[in-house]
């Protein structure tokens, strides 16, 4: 217990935030939102997404962990995508956040991949 009698909290565990592009819009806006607001309930936040907007710069002000992957761009999305797979890996989270079609879609794959490789 706390000095205030309170118990601590410990972490709910990790949202991995995956959104395709940094660009000015309003997915990059709710997952800057989600990201920064999540962490006062117990949650830590990692963003995923490329370094082609003010995203990036604005998380980092702001002190949230953000991981660089290309996914906005045809001739990087593979290399994106596998580099995506590693990130979940590596990062373990107990929710995947994705915002957007691209995120979405690379996002699951990219999770399945992780289970299968993880259970095989």
């Amino acid at each position: 217990q706390g000095v205030s009698g309170e118990v601590p909290c410990r972490p709910r565990g990790t949202i991995l935030h995956v959104i395709h592009s940094g660009a000015i819009g309003g997915g990059p806006n709710a997952v800057k939102l989600l990201a920064t607001h999540v962490n006062s309930s117990g949650w830590r936040s990692v963003v995923v997404c490329s370094d082609n907007g003010p995203l990036v710069p604005d998380l980092h002000c702001l002190g949230e962990p953000m991981i660089a992957v290309d996914l906005h761009t045809k001739g990087r999305c593979i290399t994106g995508f596998l580099r995506l797979v590693r990130v979940i890996r590596s990062v373990r989270p107990s929710i995947l956040h994705t915002q957007g079609q691209f995120a979405g879609f690379f996002g699951g794959l990219a999770a399945r991949c992780r289970m299968l490789r993880s259970n095989g």
